[in-house]
């Protein structure tokens, strides 16, 4: 539905901090910078046998949807690996899966006036408003009534501040029956005739000939919902979930929510309910599979194959799946068996999870539809680090990054190069949204001595913990007058 569009807006940061973080494996980018998660100083200390140095692997279900997770292998537990028969290991496979508008169609909220002329016709203008950029502007025109007073056509004109664009808009509009108001739909394309897309809202009435409207124009060929209900099936071994991918729970499944994924009654498949509107939806499974040649079939309402489990390793394609632009986009990875985080000995694990910005899901209160002020060019910084007084610390995952783009557009976060085992830095922004990391640390503990502590800083807020104050950790700190906070949630082992 509409609200697919923020990642992960409405997903507590609990759940991010599971063994599920990580999505399908990618190689490394020769563009990308390493970010070594330890140095390869050695304490000596055994209890500090934390892994040895790596790097971290950049993860994908999406090109825009990128993070770092250190473990791949801590995807999904399949507990104990017994031998097969033969006396050979299964095979531990994983397999991100996601279906819909992959590109993630740019959209836009509109609203303004109308009203009435005469009994025949009327004119309404208004704006726009990009979301998570900060392109807006202007909309005008008119439409004219039935004779039953229920429904009509509108047409008119768009155009951008500054003058850089603009187009046209044309559609229809209906009232409810009973109702001081109704809905609108249609399209809208540029000035030179180029192709644009759909605009729905709706309307009503705040006095007699007066009324305002609200809605969207979407950069995309149709808001219709579409079915992508399915399976994955093993013909050997087990599958189970390993994460849920912009799945919106709750809400009507004919607007592209209530989706899910069912309760397991066997072991060799996992099935889910989902559908998509103006956007995508996606899952990450992992499957342990006696060997390469055991049959594995994927199957959703709209596409469908049958693989060998070797041939998802390393696997990547992206099918069309009808002429509206709907896609479906598969990636396979190995998943190597997990490491240990943490030596033997006197040692303290922390999990710790840091997300900051707007947390929840934003709405406009205002009715004149004037827009906020991170929609219109400002963002905010949460440059910062992590960092331990003793031990090591190494990221666990990225969560909510975008790579690339405009850093004033709350894009271009990234984790810099480590240079010691004690602290990972990162550059980061936001606009309407939120960024986070999970970070794992190894504290010492001996007698007698000061309790180990974490540092966490951003541009906006910091604070320094304690181990004892870090044990259930959950707290959210106010940051500033517009709404920014700040969540650390950290479990102790």
């Amino acid at each position: 539905m509409i609200g697919a569009a923020k990642i992960a807006a409405a997903i507590m940061l609990g759940v991010a901090l599971t063994a599920t973080v990580a999505v399908g494996v990618v190689l490394p980018a020769a563009s990308q910078s390493p970010v070594s998660t330890l140095d390869d100083a050695n304490t000596g200390d055994p209890s500090l046998a934390m892994p040895e140095p790596t790097i971290a692997t950049p993860v994908s279900i999406g090109d825009q949807d990128m993070f770092l997770v250190d473990d791949p292998g801590a995807l999904v537990d399949f507990g104990e690996q017994r031998q097969n028969p033969d006396g050979s290991m299964p095979v531990a496979i994983g397999l991100a899966a996601r279906w819909g508008f992959l590109d993630d169609p740019a959209m836009a909220s509109l609203g303004g006036r109308w009203h009435l002329i005469d009994s025949t016709s009327g004119a309404f203008a208004g704006v726009w408003q990009a979301f998570g950029r900060r392109a807006h502007g202007q909309m005008w025109g008119d439409f004219d009534i039935a004779r039953d007073g229920q429904h009509g056509a509108l047409g008119g004109k768009w155009e951008a501040d500054g003058g850089v664009a603009g187009g046209y808009l044309a559609g229809f509009w209906q009232r409810m029956d009973g109702r001081p108001g109704g809905t609108f739909w249609g399209r809208w394309n540029f000035t030179s005739g180029r192709p644009g897309g759909v605009l729905n809202g709706m309307w009503s009435a705040i006095e007699r000939g007066k009324g305002e409207f609200r809605g969207m124009a979407i950069n995309a060929p149709t808001t219709d919902m579409l079915p992508w209900d399915g399976f994955v099936r093993v013909s050997e071994g087990e599958v189970k979930l390993a994460r849920e991918v912009r799945f919106e729970h709750g809400g009507n499944y004919r607007e592209g929510g209530d989706d899910l994924v069912y309760r397991q009654q066997e072991r060799q498949t996992l099935a889910w309910q989902s559908s998509t509107t103006v956007n995508w939806d996606g899952l990450i499974v992992g499957m342990l599979v006696p060997n390469r040649a055991t049959k594995i079939v994927f199957k959703t309402e709209q596409w469908s194959r049958e693989f060998a489990a070797g041939e998802l390793v390393g696997m990547h394609i992206r099918v069309p799946v009808d002429r509206m632009g709907h896609e479906i986009e598969l990636r396979g990875f190995l998943i190597p068996p997990p490491r240990r985080e943490c030596g033997e000995g006197n040692t303290v694990k922390v999990t710790l999870g840091v997300r900051w910005g707007y947390l929840d899901e934003r709405t406009n209160p205002d009715s004149e539809m004037t827009m906020p002020e991170t929609q219109d060019g400002y963002f905010a910084t949460w440059n910062g680090f992590v960092e331990v007084s003793g031990g090591g610390v190494a990221l666990k995952t990225a969560l909510n990054w975008e790579k690339g783009g405009d850093y004033r557009d709350g894009k271009d976060d990234f984790v810099y190069p480590r240079n010691n085992r004690l602290t990972i830095e990162w550059r980061s922004s936001t606009t309407d949204d939120w960024d986070g990391v999970v970070a794992v640390a190894c504290f010492p503990v001996t007698r007698g001595m000061p309790l180990p502590h974490v540092t966490i800083h951003t541009d906006q807020w910091s604070h320094v913990y304690s181990l004892d104050e870090l044990r259930g950790l959950n707290e959210t700190y106010q940051v500033d007058r517009l709404g920014h906070e700040v969540q650390v949630v950290a479990w102790v082992s």
